[in-house]
């Protein structure tokens, strides 16, 4: 029980380090290509129709200052490539936001628009390359909110929570670490505080106290329960307005709860857990996610499962055909998951396998991806050829993608 509470609170931190591992091993052979300078995405729309963008990072650390995390393109038809580098932020990702993208830099959080041509740049003081522990967007694509974990060998920890829309951002630092970053149409951010009652044992029974940080004043606090069987899994998510959220945990027998969140006219009320099918841990962090009354996960198995949380019962179960090792990230955008693989066939070269939630069979073919992988010559240098680039999420530039199911 306790490795698996472990594995639940510090999914990110495994995860990065597993695909190090991976890197470690792939650098070694990792032969270096500067590569074109700069491919722009192609400015007709309809050329971007069935585009992605994405972005990726140094997975053989330690990072230094030379490394770089790339955004890059590709398309159905297999043309593509890097279009910028930028700061080395571990575990980052990019977001839809409005009409274009946002992605995190050194000291700032950068707007893009839908063919990556930087927009606008917010200054984040003291933010530099920044640890991302989460990222959410609003349901209106209006809002992005990105969290970062900062955890100094002197000092206490510290969440740095930056909002952004496409006209203006704002910070918000936090003295502790943070869970179920929500981002609310309006812009209002909502996080979970999490208090276990035995210090020795972070992952087990405590208090749980919600804060709410509108666009005006300071955070607002709610004490949602004063004991809870267990830390929040990451994949938690909390309401806005009408909208139902839901945390999620287990209790002393290791059975996985999930906790109803509401939003009245007295405020938010967490009600009675109830018992959600047993599926397996996800495989890496970000490999789940709650999107309305469903708990979406990819196993370590290429599972991908489905739960109804109103009745905990199981939706499906369906094992993708990854066609090579296991995916290095998964991106669930608007009804669809966008699972990075490795297949053979593209000598385990990175590659989406685009897939429809509501029905798993439906899977599209492979679209190899391109430029993800370029690095600075002078960071090669400095890592003796050591060096492995992994796609960390990836988005179609058409918000109503489809799958065409292969």
């Amino acid at each position: 029980m306790t490795r698996r509470r472990k594995l639940t609170r510090w999914l990110p931190f495994i995860a990065l380090s597993a695909v190090v591992a991976l890197g470690l091993v792939i650098g070694a052979v990792y032969i270096w290509s500067s590569g074109p300078e700069k491919v722009p995405v192609p400015e007709s729309d309809s050329a971007t129709a069935r585009t992605f963008v994405g972005i990726s990072t140094e997975t053989a650390l330690p990072l230094n200052r030379a490394d770089k995390n790339n955004l890059f393109w590709s398309a159905e038809d297999g043309s593509g490539g890097r279009v910028h580098s930028i700061a080395p932020t571990y575990f980052p990702s990019i977001e839809r936001i409005s009409d274009g993208f946002v992605a995190p830099d050194r000291d700032s959080i950068i707007i893009y628009d839908d063919k990556l041509n930087e927009r606008q740049r917010f200054e984040v003081p003291e933010l530099g390359a920044g640890l991302q522990s989460s990222s959410r967007v609003s349901n209106n694509g209006k809002y992005a909110a990105f969290s970062f974990h900062d955890s100094p060998a002197a000092g206490e920890v510290k969440t740095q929570i930056v909002v952004a829309n496409s006209e203006e951002s704002r910070t918000l630092d936090v003295p502790r670490d943070i869970d179920a970053l929500t981002v609310c149409d309006d812009g209002t951010i909502r996080w979970i505080e999490f208090d276990p009652h035995d210090k020795k044992d972070e992952f087990g029974e405590g208090s749980l106290k919600v804060k709410t940080w509108g666009l005006g004043g300071e955070p607002t606090a709610i004490e949602l329960a004063e004991s809870l069987p267990s830390r929040p899994s990451s994949a938690s998510l909390l309401p806005c307005g009408l909208e139902k959220g839901y945390i999620l945990g287990h209790d002393a027998d290791g059975k996985r709860l999930a906790f109803p969140v509401l939003e009245g006219e007295q405020g938010l009320h967490i009600g009675s857990p109830s018992t959600i099918v047993d599926v397996e841990y996800p495989s890496l962090s970000r490999f789940d996610v709650v999107q309305g009354d469903v708990f979406y996960s990819l196993d370590g198995e290429s599972f991908l499962t489905a739960t109804d949380l109103n009745t905990g019962k199981l939706i499906y179960k369906h094992q993708l055909d990854v066609k090579g090792p296991n995916p290095v990230s998964v991106t669930y955008d608007n009804g669809k998951a966008f699972v990075v693989a490795r297949p053979t066939e593209f000598d385990n070269g990175q590659a989406i396998l685009p897939v429809d939630l509501k029905n798993p069979e439906c899977v599209g073919e492979l679209i190899r991806l391109r430029g993800y992988n370029e690095i600075p010559k002078k960071a090669y240098v400095k890592r003796f050829g050591e060096s492995f680039m992994v796609v960390m999420n990836v988005l179609p530039v058409d918000k109503d993608y489809t799958v065409r199911c292969s």
